[in-house]
């Protein structure tokens, strides 16, 4: 999950409360980033929500970060960091 400035805040898969917590004290809109892994192994749930218009799919991440409003070496540090912890 990123911020609105495009920052990894919290860890995803940490409870609810902790992460509607960490939502609360930090400045949105909030997106959660599924790599093509990630996305397949949820394909339905991700078919029914970009249908829904509650998800988007992007061609990489150059273009969502030109859609979020953000630089896209700030994602790239965002995702290395990621990366690294994980």
């Amino acid at each position: 999950m990123i911020d609105g400035n495009g920052n990894r805040f919290v860890d995803e898969l940490g409870r609810r409360d902790y992460v509607s917590d960490k939502m609360f004290n930090n400045k949105g809109p909030f997106r959660l980033i599924l790599n093509s892994k990630a996305s397949t192994e949820i394909e339905w749930h991700c078919k029914h929500y970009v249908g829904r218009g509650i998800m988007k799919r992007y061609a990489n991440s150059y273009d969502f970060a030109k859609d979020i409003g953000i630089k896209s070496e700030v994602l790239k540090l965002t995702y290395d960091d990621y990366n690294l912890a994980a």
